[in-house]
Formats: structure tokens, sequence, C-alpha cells
């Protein structure tokens, strides 16, 4: 007998009113009894539960809940499930830990489905946490495998991997790991903390490969200790290949290094004699060429010399000191470059070679979006198109980067600028062989400017239907015979498309009461953003944001359909604090105490304190994406001093190192301090994790600062490093060519060096002895 369910949940929340949940629940478990998947009643049960502090029942219904989700393709919901289920366990019910173990692997996996690889890979180093803590060792080497799998170009992967390897004595895939994640720092610029990779690798392995790697990095720090250092890792070397030439230049620059050049000079007369049984005539002519400079009256040197049949040039009177030491340093140091890094020599060289050589560009393009993003959440529209278009210049067929364009423009409200990118979108479409991908967005155009000749004729090229003039139906109603009629077509297709936009309102509102619920109000914030973005000027959409807070909506372009992209932070983000939510926390005292007007009666300024005390309590000093947010949130209320702390806390991650000192800089330029602006500035130029897009902005900003300061010879040092990379950028040749005639000698300030960062602590713990 079917049930009538609006009378069962009539009773159910006459029992909730009266705090008879127990009741409550016997009327939801009737309703499940009828339809076993109905997730919505099963939520409201669990929650009932929690209520009565039945935790283990609460847990299990969430648990059954979340399955559904994960089963049916509602990602986000089964992890604001999971995530509730580890909250309950956390906090009440701890020894039910091991029953539902199975929660983070799941929560793992979702992550990595969804791409949050951050999210993905902390779960899954929880995950094996736990199996080293049950001495289950080889399981947690298998999660270790998995995180390499997800994100390979990071080396904590490949290192906590490694130490697994290690503990279970396999030390060959644990070499391989420490290798690999060796080669990535030195690709990062961490030259320091692939020195102690090599040197864990060293302690279970003598390797001559990493023996002669690390003893290059000791020699490149220029100390005599180091040299040192050096000199131990070449024995190794030394002892399993004596006629290595790499080991044999490696060490004689060591002895050099700790001015022992008489033992250089033996140990380079033997790489000549080696070169020469080898048959490897250039470097043979270079080493004696060297030798005859530093050691004309050697007798072995004037032997070598006999030997050597030496092409005709300048006599060696007339050879100077420098050149010998360009010859000398071209002698390959890295003969198995093929299986490692090779480090380049100097890091003023590395500016001048072409950026865009070798250049990733698919991960070039995700760190464009990543800065673009960053400056649209600042409202620096401009600034977050130049880097999109930066990235355009070097991968022209990103459709990604040109959609990305025409959404920045729509939401900064340049129109002309929008439908000249949408254009340039069409035209790739078109080029690329799939016309009928372009339509759709010359079609917009279209209906944003009728007849617009440009899109109106790509449109016929590329076999499209170019629309008909539209007449207004009450109108040509009242027209005669001889009037067109309204395209009935044209009506059909606006009401389906009004239909369905009516049910995507509806499914996003139940989306969004479904994260409020859950307590992801930011997350119910940024879907009902999305659809704002494509049904603008709704009255439901609307009446929902405001009740959350929201009563700045952003616009579109009328007719283009573009509006914002979705800027939340993936659902799956452990943010510790909610700002919209703390800050409705605090209205909640005013309401009570008859506040009529809580703006008017209540101290702003000692609201606001009592939230960043909440702040601070609710936030850990490591949680950088909270303390961006929060840089961000106060920036755009005026806060700048407390923006610039926050950022200072979040620059504490090398990911977001240069962005944080970037926008500490422009909020110093913005309170007029150019000195601080310069010093911010600096410190994001020695960030080792920036994008060349980043690093080109830093030149131009300190240019800009020191242009004003009246510090001519430093603002055009900065100007002319960007002309190497980009001589078109932005007005920088007007600005050499103003400053230029007025200077006469290069700066002496120091650029910016490479200050030490938190990357330091975790190596410092994993190689703890």
């Amino acid at each position: 007998m079917a049930i009538e369910r609006e009378k069962v949940l009539q009773a159910a929340q006459k029992y909730v009113d009266r705090k008879r949940y127990d009741r409550a629940i016997v009327e939801y478990q009737r309703l499940i009894a009828d339809n076993p998947n109905d997730a919505r009643t099963l939520l409201k049960i669990g929650d009932l539960q929690a209520r009565m502090q039945a935790y283990p029942e609460a847990i299990a219904t969430y648990d059954r809940v979340g399955q559904f989700y994960a089963s049916q393709g509602f990602a986000l919901k089964a992890i604001a499930v999971y995530k509730q289920i580890r909250e309950l366990i956390e906090r009440h019910v701890p020894q039910l830990a091991d029953r539902y173990s199975h929660i983070v692997p799941r929560l793992a996996e979702i992550y990595a489905e969804l791409g949050l690889t951050s999210d993905a890979l902390a779960a899954y180093d929880e995950i094996a946490g736990r199996f080293q803590k049950a001495g289950r060792e080889r399981d947690g080497i298998e999660i270790y495998r998995k995180m390499v799998v997800l994100d390979s170009s990071n080396p904590l992967p490949h290192l906590r991997l490694a130490e697994a390897c290690c503990r279970v004595q396999s030390l060959d895939e644990a070499i391989e790991s420490f290798g690999v994640a060796a080669d990535l720092l030195i690709k990062a610029n961490r030259e320091d903390d692939a020195l102690k990779v090599y040197e864990r690798i060293l302690h279970f392995r003598a390797d001559m490969r990493f023996a002669k790697l690390a003893a290059h990095l000791y020699l490149r720090k220029g100390g005599q200790q180091d040299a040192l250092h050096a000199l131990a890792k070449l024995q190794v070397c030394f002892q399993q290949d004596p006629r290595d030439l790499g080991t044999l230049e490696l060490l004689a620059a060591a002895f050099t290094a700790i001015g022992q050049e008489s033992k250089a000079i033996e140990v380079q007369k033997e790489m000549a004699r080696i070169a020469r049984e080898l048959g490897k005539a250039d470097l043979y002519r270079k080493l004696v060429r060297h030798l005859q400079h530093v050691a004309p009256d050697d007798e072995q040197v004037r032997a070598l010399s006999r030997l050597s049949e030496l092409p005709q040039e300048a006599p060696r009177a007339t050879q100077k000191s420098v050149d010998v030491a360009e010859e000398i340093s071209e002698i390959s140091v890295v003969e198995d470059a093929d299986e490692h890094v090779e480090i380049d020599e100097g890091v003023e060289a590395v500016e001048e070679v072409d950026s865009r050589a070798g250049i990733d560009v698919v991960a070039h393009a995700q760190r464009a979006l990543q800065d673009a993003e960053g400056f649209r959440r600042l409202r620096l529209h401009t600034k977050a198109v130049e880097v999109l278009q930066i990235a355009l210049e070097i991968n022209p067929g990103s459709r990604e980067l040109r959609e990305r364009v025409i959404e920045l423009m729509a939401e900064a409200g340049d129109r002309e600028g929008t439908i000249e990118a949408m254009l340039a979108l069409s035209r790739l479409h078109v080029q690329s062989g799939q016309p009928e991908l372009a339509w759709p967005v010359l079609e917009q155009i279209l209906e944003a400017e009728p007849g617009h000749p440009e899109a109106t004729a790509m449109l016929a090229e590329a076999g499209g239907d170019v629309p008909l003039p539209s007449f207004d139906l009450d109108e040509s109603a009242g027209r005669g015979a001889g009037k067109p009629p309204a395209p009935q077509a044209a009506g059909s297709s606006a009401a389906a498309r009004d239909a369905g936009a009516s049910e995507a309102i509806e499914l996003v509102l139940e989306e969004a009461e479904f994260f409020v619920a859950r307590g992801m109000v930011e997350d119910a914030k940024s879907i009902l953003l999305d659809q704002w973005a494509r049904t603008p000027n709704h009255p439901l959409l609307r009446e929902k944001l405001n009740e959350l807070g929201v009563h700045s909506l952003p616009g579109t372009l009328p007719g283009l359909g573009m509006g914002r992209r979705s800027s939340r932070a993936p659902a799956g983000d452990d943010q510790a604090f909610d700002i919209a939510a703390s800050l409705d926390a605090l209205a909640q005292p005013a309401a009570q105490a008859g506040f009529a007007d809580a703006e008017e009666q209540v101290d702003v300024d000692q609201v606001f304190a009592k939230f960043k005390e909440g702040v601070r309590q609710q936030v850990s000093e490591g949680d950088s994406s909270t303390h961006y947010d929060l840089g961000v949130a106060y920036k755009e209320m005026g806060l700048l001093k407390d923006a610039a702390n926050e950022f200072e806390m979040a620059a504490r991650d090398p990911a977001k190192e240069c962005m944080c000192y970037s926008m500490i800089g422009g909020i110093q330029l913005e309170l007029g301090d150019l000195e601080l602006a310069a010093d911010a500035f600096l410190r994001g130029l020695s960030s080792k994790q920036k994008t060349v897009e980043q690093e080109m902005n830093l030149y131009y900003d300190l240019g800009g600062i020191y242009e004003m300061t009246g510090n001519k010879e430093d603002a055009l040092y900065y100007f002319k490093k960007i002309t190497r990379r980009d001589p078109a950028y932005r007005d920088v040749q007007q600005k050499i060519a103003a400053l230029e005639p007025r200077v006469s000698k290069p700066p002496a300030a120091s650029r910016g060096g490479g200050d030490e960062d938190e990357f330091e602590k975790a190596f410092s713990d994993m190689f703890k002895k």
C-alpha cells in the first residue's frame, strides 16, 4: 500500500518541532521503507540521530548516503557527507575510526577523479601514515605509489615512497625514487634540497653517478668547506673509475677551490693523457693549452705539448687567461645528463636564453589560468587578461585560454574586447576543422549585435544558419498581411530554452540548500553565482544569494551570456574557517539583543575585532589557502594592513609565495610606502616557485617604483631585464628610452636573492637521523 508522502512529512516535522526526534525518525523510516534510495530523507534521519547524540547510528546513516551519492556521480555531495562523518568520528567517537577506515580512501579516490590533486595527496598521505603506524609498511608503499602517479612532478611523493622502500629494504626502488626526486628539486632550483637527497642515496649505496652529481652541487656552492665535501664524494667516484674524465675534472676543480692548485695541475695532466689515449683530440688540445698557461715550465706539460699536433693559432704568449678559463669551462662535467638533470652554469646566463624554448605549454597554460584567477579575485581584470594573452602567445591554439579571456572581458564590462575575443575563438574553431563549434559563439555575438558584419560573414562561411531579423510578437499581430511574421521556430526554441533554464535553476537551488545544510556556504554561493552568470537577474537566484549575504552581484554583457566563472574552492578543500558563516554568527547576538539596525547600533570595529580573533583561533598558521582567501577578503573590505598580514602568513607556502608578496607590494603601494612595496616585490622575485609572467610583472613593478623614487639606474636595470624576454612588453621600450640618456652606471643595489623557505623544514624532518 502506497504511503501518503506529504502527510508523513508533516507528521515528522511536527515531532521535530516538539523535539521528539525519535518519533520523527520513525516517520521518516516509513518513507525509507517505501524508497530505500531517498537520500534527502536519509540525511534528515542522520541529522536527527546526531542531535540525539546517537553518533554511531548517525554515522552509519551518513555512510549509506555517501555511498549512494558516490555511486550516482554526485561527487561534491559525497565529499560533503564523508567529511561530516570524519568530523563526527574525530569529535565524538574516535573508537569507530577503524570501522570506517574506508572513508578516507574513498575521499582520496573522489578527489583524484575531480582533479583535486592536493586534497587527494593529503588523503592518501593520511592513509599511508595509518598503515605505517600499524606496521603495514608494504600497504603504505602501494599508497605512496598511487601518490607518485597522481602528481609525478611533485618531489615529495617520490621522497615518501623512497623512505617507505628503505624501511622494507627495497633499496633499488628507493634509490630510483630518490633520484627522481632530486632531479625534480634541481629543476625547481632547490639545489640544497637535492644535495640532501643525494646524501641520503649515498648513505645506502656508494653510487658513482649520484656521488658525481653531489660533488658538482657542492662545488657550485663555492665555499672551501663545500669543496672538501665534494672531495669526499669524488673519492667514491675515483675508486670506481679512476679514468672517468668527468670525475677528474671535478677533482681538479675541488683542489683549486681549497687552494691546492698544484694538485689540480697533476689531475689535469692525467686528464690530458687519458683524453689522448681515448682519441678525444679537441679536449686534449684544450687541456694542453690550459696547462701551458698555468704550468709552462713543467717538464711533463712540455712533453705533452710535443706529443700534440696542435693547430696553427696565435702564439701562446698572446693568449689571455680569461680565454683559457672559458675553454676549460666547456668541458662537460655530467656525462650522464640523459639520465639526470644537467645543472646550468650561471644564473644570469639562463636569463638570456629564450624563455619559450622547451616550455611545457600545457603546464604553462594551467599556471596562467591559476594566476589569472588570482587577479580576478582581486578584481584586477586587466592584469588577468594580460597574463592569459602572454600565455596565448606561447600556446595560441588553447581554447581554454581563449574562453577564459572571453569570460574575464565580459565580467569586466569590456563589450568590444569580449566580441573580439569571441571572434578569435571562432577563427580557431574554423581553422582547426571544427566549424560547428564556432556556430554558438558567433550566434551569441549576433544576438547581442544583430548584423555584425564579421560575425555574419564567418557564420555563413562556417556553414551555420545566419539568423533572420526577429519581430516582436505583439507588434506583428497588428501588422498587415504584407508584414513578415515572427519566426515560429525561434519562438519555440526560446520557450524550450526558458523551460530548460527553469529546470536548471531548480536543481541549482536544491544543491545550494544541500551545501548550506552541510555548512558549506561558500560552495553554495559559488554554484549560485555560476548559474547567475548563465541566467542573470533571475529573481529566485537573487533572493537566495541575498539570503546568503551576497548583495553585489557580477554583471554580464547583455546578449552575450558571458559572466563569472566559478571561483569557488573545490568542495574537497578543507577550509578551517568560513568567512561568511563567521560574519553571520557575529550578527546573531545583535539580533537577539533587540537591535533594530545592527549596522547603526553595534560597534563595527569591536565586532570585526572579535571576528579576526576567531580567525586566529581557528585557522592554523600552516593553512595557506585560508590565509590567502582571508587576505583577499580583507583587501576587498579596505583593511589593507590586515590583508598584508594574512598574505605574509600565506607566503610560507612556496607555491603561493610569489603571488602573496606581489599582493603585499600592491598593498604597500596603495598605502604610499614605496620602500616597503619594493621590498615586497623583491621578496616575490626571490621566490623559487614563480612563473615567467609573475617574474616579468615583478620586474615591471620594481622598475616603476624606482622610476618614481628617482632611482633611474635601478629602474633601467629591471626594464632591460624585461626586454631580454619580450621587447614588446607593455610600454617598457618607451620607459627605457626616457631613462637611457640619463643613466651613467649600472646599479649596485641587490636584485633579490634566494631566501630560505618552508620547504627546508620538510627535508630537515625527513633526513633527521
